[in-house]
């Protein structure tokens, strides 16, 4: 379950916004959280950060190719 937020409707169920209502007696206290599994998010963070490096080296790999191939200005 997410953190309400002051707009929301009141999680008791009185129709009221949140910070009209309860928002005062839930300061300080917990809201309930889910368990994420740490090693889990570690290998798919680890295998995002892997990816965006291997596509920003492929593309640097390929631009540089591009430009050594394309003649400049003063060598005609």
């Amino acid at each position: 379950m997410k953190k309400p937020v002051r707009n929301d409707p009141c999680v008791c169920g009185s129709g009221k916004k949140f910070k009209k209502c309860c928002e005062r007696k839930m300061i300080g206290k917990k809201f309930m959280a889910t368990k994420i599994e740490a090693p889990k998010t570690t290998s798919n963070i680890a295998s995002f950060f892997q990816r965006q490096i291997t596509q920003v080296n492929t593309n640097d790999t390929a631009n540089n190719q591009t430009n050594e191939n394309t003649p400049t200005k003063g060598s005609q």
